[in-house]
This record gives C-alpha cells, structure tokens and sequence, in this order.
C-alpha cells in the first residue's frame, strides 16, 4: 500500500472516525501501539468501512509466548479500542 507523508497519524482522537485505509496506515507507521477493534476482523484498505475511537489506554502490556516465556514490559504501549 502505497501513501504521502502527509497521510501519517501520529495520534487517533477519541471520538473521531477514521477509515481502514488511515487505520491500516497508523498501525504499520507506529509499532508500539495496539489497535483492538469490537466489530472488524480484518481492516481493508479499499473498504469505505470507518471506525470510532471509543478508548485510550496508556499502560504496560504484558504478555507471554509459546515458549512459555513472560516479557517484562520496559515501556509503556497505546491500546487504541475502536466499534
């Protein structure tokens, strides 16, 4: 998927809607935040499919692996909670 510099959110607002193709976009340009959506399983970047920000939840994400492994978080990851 190609887009402009200019297209690059920083930050999703909650309240506001954005589309699956500025979704798709935020999520490759910023690792470190975890984007949840209750109704969308796959976002599409044809789709006129928008979603509202609904929550944002600034914490430490912790989480294990099949190696049965626990990751100690060193910093803090954005939760983004989308309809």
């Amino acid at each position: 998927m190609a887009y402009f510099e200019s297209e690059i959110l920083h930050e999703l607002i909650v309240g506001e809607k954005y589309s699956q193709a500025q979704l798709i976009i935020f999520i490759v340009e910023n690792p470190n935040v975890t984007v949840i959506s209750k109704s969308c399983s796959c976002f599409n970047e044809h789709s006129q499919g928008v979603h509202r920000v609904l929550e944002i939840i600034d914490g430490y994400e912790h989480k294990g692996d099949r190696q049965r492994t626990y990751h100690i978080p060193s910093t803090k990851t954005k939760v983004y909670i989308l309809d």
